[in-house]
């Protein structure tokens, strides 16, 4: 996670400001913010209108425009006080959407306009339903098609509308019920065990990943596809299981049993792409969260609310709806978040329903990242802990000897002491020089190379980099951040740390255990006010220190130990970074 981009008020006008829908009124006009509910119901009314021509007309939008007055007043002005029928599905209830349910009702009032008020979730909710201008009856009768999902019952639905307020029966069916979990293999939909076990015929570790049901019901797959390819080419067996929700107790149990085949098929890791949390805000028992079932890492994988453009645009990554509902409260269940694998892309103006429609499109560097991010895990747990080389480093933040490994309320120094005691109980490889207390781990550590102004001309070494070999590196790295470290740092032999062919490192190696000090942001600058810059590139020793540890180290684990690093604090977005722009994301 990278630091927070803030901008005054709270409010950016370039990403949620006045909205104008330019579209024609309908006969029944339906607001959700489930793009793929929306296309379940586009879908539905065109098979429809395929089979008889004389139906009512049908419009479409996302509830999410509807944010600003003024928006608000100029879509119920121009369509929706022109409609028969309007049907809102919202998640928020009352309170959330006051301004919008009180201007459609009055406009419902005042022309005899037929108003659905629908729950989003499956739970009823008395008080929104109750603002409906219809019998609760016929609220609830509609609401039943919602909840179970999918085209065919988008078409009933219509065909309850059609019942009850145009004189036309031919398309009222009940509610079909659909699984509420199921396995899916890409390329053979959906399966059952017997044909999971028959695809892993070569036993593959399987990387479970969640996705709502809604999903597969609106056939809005292709984020879904991309990050199983992706799996695929490493190695890995993606087994995909649609539910409609992980937070009803009653579900856990199936959800286990299902994915795992009662027990029988180990998962290696989970790549999660739902929203919200599990667990209470208030904290408690962790028993009844799924992931605890399975004692394997959770990745988070988003599914981002907005387009690629504003995520490219904007400095912050993400929307404060995705920070909320995609990173903040994934991260109390424990999700490990990384990237925003998809992104909303327009899907062009539908004719038939005057309705610009959006769907998930995949973003395929990060599915791809996902995919490898995942697989070092699964690498971490299949490789024995004598094997595994793991990087330990502490913080050095001002710059000075005096200043190694501080933490605000932390003994980082005895800590990292009891983090590499527990590594060599746990058969870790430490060597013979392991450091039995605080001040010999400090002691350790400064005799040879730190962040401290001139140690480089006295103080010996252990870990370099070949200057020939990072510049080899260097050929591979973003074009437009490398330009920014130039201009700012001029070219590699000049970086302060290059002492002949060779740049320089701080650290020293206990067996397979890199103990070491986060390096400078720079140099020859005033560390203290530039520490935290958002706008200074790293140095090349800054790149050097994480070209080591991860291609020539080679480690198969970090652990930043102790106050906050400065990795965070490089320039890019503050979440859902891009190795193109985004200098956390192309150094490590």
């Amino acid at each position: 996670m990278h630091r927070i981009a803030t901008i005054p008020g709270g409010w950016n006008p370039n990403e949620e400001g006045v909205v104008y829908i330019d579209q024609k009124p309908g006969d029944i006009v339906f607001l959700s913010a489930g793009e793929t509910e929306l296309s379940s119901f586009s879908r539905a009314y065109h098979e429809l209108k395929d089979q008889a021509e004389s139906l009512p007309s049908v419009r479409l939008a996302n509830v999410s425009l509807l944010k600003q007055e003024l928006t608000i007043d100029t879509y119920v002005e121009e369509v929706l006080a022109k409609s028969k029928v309007i049907v809102m599905r919202l998640l928020g209830g009352n309170s959330y959407f006051r301004y919008l349910i009180e201007q459609v009702r009055e406009a419902c009032l005042e022309n005899n306009i037929k108003l659905y008020l629908l729950p989003g979730h499956d739970s009823p909710d008395v008080e929104l339903i109750s603002d409906s201008t219809v019998s609760l009856e016929q609220v609830d009768g509609l609401w039943k098609y919602f909840v179970e999902g999918g085209v065919g019952n988008m078409q009933s639905a219509l065909g309850c509308l059609m019942k009850n307020h145009f004189d036309n029966d031919t398309y009222s069916q009940a509610p079909v019920s659909i699984e509420q979990q199921l396995l899916y293999v890409p390329d053979q939909g959906s399966v059952s065990q017997d044909e999971v076990e028959i695809s892993n015929s070569q036993d593959l570790p399987v990387v479970l990943c969640i996705a709502y049901r809604t999903h597969y019901l609106a056939d809005n797959l292709n984020p879904i596809s991309a990050m199983s390819q992706a799996l695929k080419d490493r190695g890995l067996f993606p087994l995909i299981v649609f539910v409609h929700s992980l937070r009803e107790v009653e579900y856990i149990d199936d959800l286990y049993r299902l994915t795992t085949n009662n027990g029988q098929r180990p998962i290696a890791s989970i790549i999660n792409t739902t929203s919200f949390c599990m667990g209470s805000l208030e904290g408690g028992s962790s028993e009844h969260l799924i992931y605890s079932r399975y004692n394997v890492p959770v990745i988070q994988a988003i599914f981002s609310s907005s387009t690629e453009d504003l995520w490219r645009n904007g400095l912050s990554g993400l929307t404060p709806i995705d920070v909320a509902v995609n990173v903040v409260l994934p991260e109390v269940d424990g999700c490990i978040i990384t990237r925003a694998v998809s992104f909303k892309k327009d899907s062009g103006k539908d004719e038939l329903t005057d309705s610009a429609l959006t769907h998930y499109d995949a973003h395929l560097p990060a599915c791809e990242f996902v995919a490898d991010f995942s697989q070092r895990w699964v690498h971490l747990q299949e490789t024995p802990n004598v094997e595994k080389k793991i990087a330990l480093i502490l913080p050095n933040y001002p710059n000075k000897d005096s200043r190694l490994a501080n933490g605000v309320g932390l003994d980082t120094p005895q800590s990292a002491v009891n983090v590499i005691k527990k590594l060599q109980q746990e058969g870790y490889l430490l060597g013979e020089n392991i450091p039995q207390e605080s001040d010999a781990l400090i002691e350790l550590i400064t005799q040879n190379v730190t962040n401290e102004k001139d140690t480089i001309l006295y103080r010996d070494h252990q870990v370099s980099v070949a200057v020939p070999e990072f510049k080899k590196y260097l050929e591979s790295f973003p074009c437009q951040l490398l330009q920014k470290i130039k201009e700012q740092w001029g070219e590699v032999d000049e970086d302060q740390y290059v002492v002949g062919d060779k740049l320089i490192l701080p650290g020293v190696l206990l067996g397979n255990v890199y103990l070491s000090i986060q390096p400078n942001r720079g140099y020859h600058i005033d560390i203290k006010n530039t520490y935290h810059s958002p706008d200074l590139p790293p140095p090349y020793s800054y790149l050097a220190y994480y070209f080591w540890i991860e291609k020539v180290f080679k480690a198969d684990a970090m652990i930043h130990l102790g106050k906050h690093g400065n990795l965070e604090w490089l320039p890019g977005n503050s979440l859902a970074l891009d190795e193109e722009t985004c200098f956390p994301a192309a150094i490590f």
